[in-house]
């Protein structure tokens, strides 16, 4: 295969990868029940995403987080998913 076209390919397979990755911000509604779990370490340890939180509130009796995920569409659809099995509530605000 010609290297012009090698390169062409290479870009191609880039531009895909790139346009696969997003940010989303979700808020996560934690019933009491899981205040005091490590399920946001969980999500960060079991999923290729990057997570910054940019609000919270917690209380023993309540909390919520802000979060902006980064991350491959994929991830953060399986991350998403992950959360609400383990019963936090996502909330996509808008």
């Amino acid at each position: 295969m010609p290297d012009g076209l090698l390169l062409a390919n290479a870009r191609l397979d880039i531009s895909r990868k790139e346009a696969d990755v997003g940010t989303r911000i979700l808020r996560l509604i934690y019933p009491p029940s899981l205040i005091s779990k490590p399920i946001l370490y969980q999500l960060i340890k079991r999923f290729q995403i990057e997570v910054n939180i940019r609000e919270a509130h917690i209380t023993l009796e309540e909390g919520w987080l802000e979060v902006e995920l980064n991350g491959e569409t994929q991830e953060l659809n399986r991350a998403a998913h992950f959360l609400e099995e383990k019963g936090i509530e996502v909330v996509h605000p808008d």
